[in-house]
């Protein structure tokens, strides 16, 4: 495609000049016009549509948004839209595309749905951040990002309602993808027209192996088939993870596969791992780094599921008002309910290496 801006054709992008230029210049190329209008909030964001011919007359009453539409023609019978619900993807014929076509690609999402988070000075410091409702998308840009050499990750953020500009909005689940790189991400970068996004080309691009880490996780018994080739070689699997043939270097490399004693289990959520756990409350047992960094930030925990909400969950909590509760021990107790288990929530004042029994100020025991 000539557009290093991938947009729906009838889509929201954010009001940049240097991207709405380069819009404009590229559809000429595919003989497109643009119709553009202002969000629900002026400024906010752009409703445009491209249609395809000159523009319409006085007198013309349609515009060709689909019918003979190259640009919809491309979406549709490349893929993009898929058969089943309608729903936006990345073709698999993407993964494999040249280098340039899938960073040009991932350019355009990113200047579309995408921003850039800078640290500190070089260009390792770069990260970019892409968020989208779609898992077909989110699948996508996992897969691009790490054929070309960079690390991806994906967090998720529930349904909500937030406050935006003074109107409430209802967000629906999100997919946060976070992608980082050396100069491989700078030269992606280069392709964005968003005057804040873009940047200059790197000298030299250094494409190198994303190392990772994993635990051995016994699941039981199964029957497990064998492939035996000639001679060594590797694999690359379908999420883009480079494997080696077994030989001699498996027994180097096994003493660096995490021992199941060393697996540690987050007392208030289902996550386990080797690192990043941190002291409860009650100093003894050992939280995950996000549930850590949540009892930092809300100071609350359910006395009876050990769960910890975030700031929000335990606002609306309180907007419900107390309710009785049992502790574990038998006694009775007061505070806002937990959203998991309906247990009570407790907040304790005094948080970290500080915090003694006489500091703590939690549910009040009736």
């Amino acid at each position: 495609m000539s557009f290093n801006t991938l947009i729906d054709w009838n889509s929201r992008i954010w009001p940049d000049p240097k991207l709405m230029e380069s819009l404009r210049e590229n559809a000429k190329i595919w003989g497109l016009y643009l119709t553009v209008c202002d969000d629900h909030v002026p400024l906010r964001a752009k409703h445009v549509r491209l249609h395809y011919g000159d523009g319409p007359d006085e007198n013309r009453k349609t515009r060709n948004l689909r019918k003979n539409n190259p640009f919809w023609k491309a979406v549709t019978i490349l893929k993009f839209k898929r058969d089943l619900d309608g729903e936006k993807q990345i073709p698999e014929f993407m993964y494999g595309e040249h280098i340039e076509v899938r960073e040009a690609f991932l350019a355009g999402l990113i200047d579309s749905d995408g921003y850039v988070v800078k640290k500190g000075e070089g260009p390792e410091s770069y990260k970019i951040a892409i968020q989208t409702v779609y898992s077909s998308i989110m699948d996508g840009i996992v897969h691009i990002s790490r054929s070309l050499g960079m690390s991806a990750t994906v967090t998720t953020r529930s349904a909500r309602e937030e406050i935006i500009e003074g109107r409430k909005v209802q967000c629906q689940f999100t997919y946060d993808c976070n992608v980082a790189g050396g100069t491989t991400l700078q030269n992606v970068l280069s392709y964005c027209r968003s005057g804040h996004k873009t940047r200059e080309v790197p000298p030299i691009i250094k494409r190198e192996p994303v190392y990772f880490s994993f635990t051995d996780d016994f699941q039981g018994e199964s029957t497990v088939y064998g492939l035996t080739i000639e001679g060594h070689k590797n694999f690359l699997l379908g999420n883009k993870i480079e494997v080696k043939s077994c030989r001699g270097c498996c027994v180097g490399e096994q003493h660096k596969i995490s021992q199941k004693k060393n697996l540690k289990h987050c007392v208030a959520c289902p996550r386990k791992g080797i690192k990043y756990f941190y002291k409860d409350w009650s100093g003894k047992n050992r939280v995950c780094a996000r549930c850590y960094g949540r009892y930092k930030f809300s100071g609350h925990h359910c006395i009876n599921c050990k769960y910890v909400p975030e700031a929000r969950e335990v606002k609306k909590a309180k907007d419900k008002g107390e309710k009785l509760g049992i502790t574990p021990e038998g006694l009775p107790v007061k505070g806002p309910e937990c959203i998991k288990c309906g247990g009570i929530l407790q907040f304790d004042a005094v948080r970290g290496p500080h915090k003694s029994c006489g500091n703590n100020a939690g549910a009040r025991i009736c």
